[in-house]
């Protein structure tokens, strides 16, 4: 059987190859990895038929959502397919013989920078932050540019790959740092009976008490929220719109019927049902 094309952020030696790696596991399942340098591309890929899917950061315990993949959700019209978790330990890595004391910039992409923030005022306060599209971009910079004084935020495995020594592990600010990656593709999937289901509800009605009209709809049913975020609508300042990740199915009975009352009165966009993992 020939191996699935899937587009993740790259080079190789990310997280979200990382994620390629454990979705392939999970569905005993051989990938062929399509790496792209950003997540927009990750989307235009799939959405030229170039993938069959996309892995893509959506969520990190410290950083929060990752606003660029919610943003192309909304705006391509792919769906999330599946979620997985990946355990995110971060390190600090530059050329052999470096000391710590001798750092004077740190480059990553920004998720992983604002992971480690205490780390680095604790340890290199001085050093400039230096953004990259990727962990393992950042990593092949330090390894292959060898200007002193440059460090990588990133994989330990990556950096030792590319020749670098691994100054400082497990740098993260939590223990227990952990990212959401989700799939996406042009379908959804079928339910299982375990599922969660994520809507952005829009174009809603600039009067009190929408955002409570919305929870109160959805509790009236037993329908479970796990995660509610307003975001700008980028068309004009001080509007919003809503993403809800709601337990269930969109074909569940009580989801349908609470996406139906809400459509009455604002648009409610399906952004895709998924079994759930936590």
């Amino acid at each position: 059987m020939a191996a699935t094309k899937v587009a993740v952020l790259g080079p190789p030696g990310t997280f979200s190859d990382v994620a390629l790696q454990t979705y392939g596991r999970m569905r005993c399942e051989r990938f062929l990895p399509l790496y792209e340098r950003t997540i927009p591309a990750v989307f235009d890929a799939v959405c030229g038929g170039e993938a069959a899917m996309g892995i893509v950061p959506a969520e990190n315990m410290i950083d929060g959502t990752i606003a660029v993949t919610q943003d192309q959700l909304f705006d391509t019209g792919l769906r999330i397919a599946a979620e997985l978790l990946v355990p995110i330990h971060q390190s600090i890595s530059a050329l052999p013989g470096t000391d710590l004391a001798a750092i004077q910039r740190v480059l990553s992409i920004p998720p992983a920078l604002a992971q480690v923030q205490a780390w680095l005022r604790a340890n290199v306060p001085r050093a400039k932050l230096v953004e990259t599209s990727s962990t393992a971009e950042a990593i092949d910079r330090v390894a292959r540019l060898r200007y002193e004084g440059d460090a990588a935020i990133g994989l330990a495995a990556t950096a030792e790959a590319a020749g670098l020594e691994v100054l400082a592990r497990d740098v993260e600010d939590e223990k227990e740092n952990v990212t959401r990656f989700v799939v996406i593709r042009a379908e959804d999937s079928a339910r299982t009976g375990s599922d969660r289901t994520s809507l952005c509800v829009h174009e809603v009605p600039n009067k009190p008490g929408v955002l409570d009209h919305v929870l109160h709809l959805l509790a009236r049913r037993g329908l479970n929220l796990s995660r509610i975020e307003s975001r700008p609508t980028r068309k004009r300042l001080g509007t919003y719109q809503f993403f809800i990740d709601v337990e269930g199915h969109r074909d569940d009975a009580a989801l349908r019927e609470a996406i139906d009352e809400l459509s009455k009165e604002c648009r409610v966009t399906v952004m895709g049902s998924y079994p759930r993992v936590f």
